[in-house]
């Protein structure tokens, strides 16, 4: 029996049961961020960031890095401060430092998955089907491919069966458990990259091979590959078509790189992955056109000349609206978090983006609006030198283009939206930047050095070597440099502070959320005097102060008073009703010539909303 643990270098082999488990655990872990179905009520995104920071948080308990570097050491200090000081003086940006903490927690993770994989090959091993980036892939499909029944339920009408286990979406609408379109096209292509390195790293002949022969990968390959092109077709989402030129131009160009003498006899051969991906755009076609067509619903085309929507919602008009806000702070922005309220008290020149507008739906452009166009500059010329240096369409490990791939996925989705401000993508974009980080050596024709191996691992592969078992190999405790060894404890102790946090922060969460309750239907502890109780919170005092303007009674008395919340207000959401709460404390002190610049501003950000008020005052 081998010393080396399929899931670990640094431990024993695990009885199969315990290696199971951790398998699980992650594939468990790595799932519910993408399938959460909870999301309605009061403080809606609240519910799904918390349980994906939750799952991250997991994780980086049960699966820490075992090497690091000094940048390594100095980022993951100052994000943690940064989170910190942020949370402490309620900064606006606390939620940044916040996703910045959960993605290079999600990193480690994925360093962790690459670094166990890097020292059983240094060993000579085969590597475990459910273990290392191979674990993080099959995580990947399964969450797209459960999301893809979900989706094919929804579009057909059958999800009722299933209860509060799904989300319910009109007829012909597809988008799973994530509630919206973009994301779960980004799903289903994260989802088709993993199903191409299970089957080009053999794992999926590995795992019906006996049962279907030598072509039982293949044949997987095309049945698991159906669900997932059609529901991303049936979205129509145009962010989901170019995700998907992408990855049709990066496996074609990186299989046709490939030298014939470099495939094992697992891995799939040309003709066969150049018919496969033949095959996705196929059904991508035929499902985006064909099914919409025969439900009466909008296909594809349509969705491309962009007639299924009003045109102020339109990229367009949202991208030059935010460019001018841009022209008006240049050089420092409006700050974090501030581009909905800068964008309702705007008036533009042109066509005004006739919704709340909290994000530039697309990253550099909201970097350069909320924190300056010179950082967004930085960003962007540090992304693309580090682009340059890693030289992605020159990668050969399978492994490695697995994970550029998710990275482009999710690069092109935050040219178009913003999926990062969600924990799901803040995961899978962890894992990828970690085990890119983990595997860069070797993508510069390096070997990993034994030294810098962890000692741990050079202390197992020794004892496998002369048949003598190293005392960690027999106790069952790694053995570690003491430099690994205080990397690993500060990793144990900032995610067990961050699952304490948590666990806070949904306490914390229960209790305000009573304000938007009935009374009858309050959680015990909080049923009573639950204005006071919510009123102590440290963390949602905005969500407090929002209750207010349904629960509060205006009058001459507290006008002042409510006019200063009801402003403040206006920097977490400029909402309709808060603009009412504002022009009625006005009129309440006397301030006409204030109210009517008010009212004249109201009738045109918000016409409707405006109307139906108007409709109330007589």
């Amino acid at each position: 029996m081998s010393l080396v643990s399929e899931r670990s270098p640094f431990r024993p082999v695990p009885e199969t049961s315990n290696a199971a488990f951790h398998a699980a655990f992650f594939m468990l872990c790595a799932c519910v961020p993408w399938l959460n179905p909870v999301a309605g009520g009061a403080m809606t995104p609240a519910i799904p960031l918390l349980t994906g920071w939750m799952c991250i948080s997991l994780l980086f308990l049960a699966f820490p890095s075992w090497r690091s570097s000094p940048s390594a050491v100095y980022a993951g200090a100052f994000i943690v401060v940064a989170s910190l000081g942020g949370l402490v003086f309620d900064r606006a940006w606390q939620l940044l430092a916040l996703g910045m903490l959960m993605i290079g927690a999600a990193a480690a993770v994925g360093a962790r998955m690459a670094q166990d994989d890097a020292a059983v090959a240094a060993q000579g091993h085969k590597p475990a089907l459910y273990a290392g980036v191979r674990l993080i892939a099959w995580a990947w499909l399964l969450a797209g491919l459960l999301n893809a029944g979900i989706g094919l339920l929804q579009y057909f009408q059958h999800t009722a069966w299933l209860g509060d286990l799904v989300n319910h979406a009109a007829a012909g609408q597809v988008y799973g458990n994530l509630r919206q379109r973009n994301q779960y096209a980004t799903l289903m292509n994260i989802a088709l990259w993993a199903l191409w390195y299970l089957w080009q790293c053999g794992a999926l002949q590995q795992l019906v091979g006996r049962w279907l022969g030598r072509h039982g990968g293949t044949l997987l390959a095309w049945l698991l590959m159906l669900p997932l092109a059609v529901c991303m077709a049936l979205t129509l989402s145009r962010t989901g078509l170019v995700q998907l030129a992408v990855l049709l131009v990066l496996l074609a160009w990186w299989d046709w790189r490939r030298p014939a003498g470099e495939r094992h006899e697992s891995q799939p051969s040309r003709p066969a992955v150049m018919l496969w991906l033949g095959a996705i755009l196929v059904a991508y076609l035929a499902a985006g056109y064909v099914m919409p067509h025969l439900a009466g619903m909008t296909d594809i085309l349509v969705r491309l000349e962009g007639k299924d929507s009003r045109a102020c919602i339109s990229r367009t008009v949202l991208w030059s609206n935010v460019l001018q806000l841009t022209a008006q702070k240049p050089w420092t922005g409006w700050g974090w978090g501030e581009l909905d309220y800068a964008h309702y008290y705007a008036n533009y020149p042109g066509t005004r983006f006739c919704d709340m507008l909290d994000n530039a739906h697309n990253l550099p452009l909201h970097l350069a609006v909320e924190l300056g166009a010179p950082l967004a500059l930085l960003f962007c010329a540090v992304v693309l030198v580090w682009l340059w240096r890693s030289r992605p369409w020159a990668e050969q490990s399978p492994a490695r283009q697995l994970m550029w791939g998710v990275l482009a996925a999710i690069g092109v989705h935050s040219l178009l939206e913003y999926p990062l401000w969600y924990a799901p993508f803040q995961l899978a974009c962890g894992l990828t930047l970690g085990a890119l980080w983990a595997t860069a050596a070797r993508t510069r024709g390096q070997k990993t050095p034994a030294g810098r191996l962890p000692q741990a691992a050079r202390a197992v592969e020794q004892g496998a070597a002369t048949g003598v078992a190293t005392e960690g190999a027999t106790t069952g405790s790694p053995v570690v440099a003491p430099a690994e060894r205080h990397w690993l404890k500060a990793q144990y102790a900032v995610a067990v502070l961050m699952l304490l946090g948590l666990f806070y922060a949904s306490f914390d969460f229960v209790r305000v959320t009573q304000l938007y309750t009935a009374p009858e239907d309050r959680v015990w502890p909080f049923a009573s005097n639950t204005v006071a109780q919510a009123s102590r919170t440290p963390l949602y005092q905005n969500a407090v102060r929002f209750a207010g303007i349904s629960t509060i009674p205006l009058t001459e008395q507290n006008a002042a008073e409510q006019l200063a919340q009801a402003q403040r207000l206006m920097h977490f959401s400029p909402e309709a009703r808060v603009v009412e709460r504002i022009i009625k404390a006005l009129q309440l002190l006397g301030r006409e010539a204030e109210a009517q610049q008010a009212i004249a501003h109201f009738r045109t950000v918000y016409p409707r909303e405006f109307a139906d008020w108007e409709r109330e005052q007589h």
